[in-house]
């Protein structure tokens, strides 16, 4: 695993700053304890949805997601990799897709991003490579093929070309599992005709997804027929070609009319998790299997939706107290935690632990779907081991935003040289230049025009400049002010950093503008 080089006073201040308290269950053993850190990735009004990540180091990693800020559904993409020496390759809010259809469901995996696309009126698989900026059409059937994901140069989505509506099922029958390869271009159908596979997953050697059987039980005597199905999780050894049933529902004939007995299946390596519904009961457990050890675990009955697994962890959203909330289960310390507390929703989580412990979701907590980040942590240990926050608009305008609110809260009794009226005018003068600045990045995330963007910008990044060529150097020097020594007095400056926090968000700024 990468190491953050030696920590100076500054960027100690700054991680002091990045990192929330944790949160969970606390063990008596105090490296147990789970801590957690949360940035918000995403701050346009629109919606965000359906994230997903992939970590290419400790502090090096993309996150894409749908958005509809335009009116319809594209692929958006947030980029951040430290180069070193302090500097950063940031790229915020990056449009991947700009046609007039919708683009859903994307999932990433080195340099590549997956998608579909109904932008020919038909769903369609598209793929974009980041390194060649050049998007390629997978899939031109004129059925419809969505849920599309990768692994190494393959990829997997569900299929409806051999598709035909049956009226006693309500349903397609069947979808079928296809694959394409990236490097010999050719396209492999997975599952047979007739059966009803879908929601595929794909990691190492392996695919993952949900097979019904359909079948008619005729009636007798005073029992009517009936339509059922068989539920199952089953698993693809891509080496060998041999499908694994991993598990069905306690009863193999389940009526039709009560579906979705077993949903959202998901794969790390060898272990497979989904959610489990048994037969008439109200909840729902999440399950998982190691493919290579046989290994089982279950939850207990809840409100879960939507396991993924990495490694040793599995996440899931789970409903009560009026919303649903991310939880962690570490299979190694056999311990789980709730890692989300906001009493709005958070939702659709994905997991990596490649390097560092990051969990991405959506949540609704500003009044539309914005994507999170959340990276976690056992003991109290911060520094070395741990990643930078990512630099985000949300985060500058929070660092500023705090900043505010404590100079306004600061007292002024022991500055010395100047009247009250002195005093707050210099008070006010501050908190006008960071409300400006402030306004100027709310109005840079707003826009899509990139000329207007980076215009908002510049002058946020130039009010901060203003503070910075003002202030007295206190924080180094710590010296009694003298009167005209400076625009910021010290008994402001003194107590909280102000010159760190306000250089480390210009920095951050400019960071965010030279990767636009």
């Amino acid at each position: 695993m990468k190491k953050i080089k030696s920590i100076s006073l500054t960027t100690l201040l700054i991680l002091t700053f990045s990192f929330l308290c944790g949160l969970g269950v606390k063990p008596a053993n105090a490296e147990l304890t789970i801590q957690t850190g949360e940035s918000q990735i995403t701050l346009n009004n629109s919606d965000q949805l359906n994230p997903d990540i992939y970590q290419y180091g400790l502090n090096h990693f993309a996150i894409v997601w749908q958005d509809n800020r335009n009116g319809n559904w594209n692929i958006y993409m947030y980029y951040q990799n430290y180069l070193g020496d302090g500097k950063w390759d940031v790229k915020w809010d990056v449009q991947i897709t700009s046609n007039s259809g919708n683009n859903e469901n994307p999932k990433i995996f080195e340099n590549t991003i997956v998608y579909q696309s109904d932008r020919n009126g038909n769903w369609d698989i598209y793929m974009y490579n980041l390194t060649s900026k050049v998007e390629t059409q997978i899939t031109s059937n004129t059925a419809i093929q969505s849920n599309p994901a990768i692994y190494g140069n393959l990829i997997v989505w569900q299929d409806a070309r051999n598709a035909v509506w049956n009226s006693n099922y309500n349903d397609y029958y069947p979808w079928n599992i296809y694959m394409y390869n990236l490097i010999t271009h050719t396209e492999q159908q997975i599952s047979r005709q007739n059966e009803d596979t879908f929601s595929p997953e794909i990691s190492g050697n392996y695919l993952a997804y949900i097979k019904q059987v359909y079948g008619y039980i005729p009636g007798s005597g005073i029992y009517p027929g009936r339509y059922v199905y068989s539920p199952y999780v089953c698993s693809y050894n891509l080496s060998t070609g041999i499908e694994t049933v991993v598990h069905t529902v306690c009863s193999l004939l389940v009526p039709v009319s009560i579906q979705n007995y077993i949903n959202s299946p998901a794969i790390d390596g060898t272990r497979i998790v989904w959610t489990m519904k048994e037969p008439y009961e109200s909840g729902r457990n999440v399950e998982m299997r190691d493919l290579s050890t046989g290994a089982n675990w279950k939850s207990a009955m809840g409100s879960y939706e939507n396991p993924d697994v990495s490694k040793n962890y599995i996440v899931f959203q789970s409903y009560g107290n009026g919303n649903w909330d991310i939880y962690l289960y570490d299979f190694g310390r056999n311990l789980q935690n709730i890692l989300t507390v906001n009493s709005a929703n958070q939702i659709n989580p994905i997991i990596t632990t490649e390097y560092a412990n990051f969990i991405v979701y959506q949540d609704n907590r500003n009044g539309n779907w914005d994507i999170y980040l959340t990276t976690f942590w056992y003991g109290t240990m911060m520094g070395g081991s741990l990643p930078h926050k990512p630099i985000t608009p949300s985060y500058v305008i929070d660092q500023l935003q705090k900043t505010k609110n404590r100079i306004a809260d600061t007292p002024t009794s022991d500055f010395a040289g100047a009247n009250d009226k002195v005093k707050e005018n210099r008070r006010k003068a501050i908190l006008n230049k960071l409300e400006s600045a402030i306004t100027n990045i709310e109005a840079a995330v707003n826009t899509q025009n990139m000329k207007i963007r980076t215009k908002y910008f510049q002058s946020a990044i130039d009010q901060l400049n203003g503070l910075i060529n003002k202030l007295d150097g206190w924080s180094s020097e710590r010296g009694a002010d003298m009167p005209g020594s400076g625009f910021t007095p010290d008994w402001i400056t003194a107590p909280l950093y102000l010159d760190q926090v306000i250089r480390s968000c210009r920095n951050d700024l400019q960071t965010i503008l030279n990767g636009l």
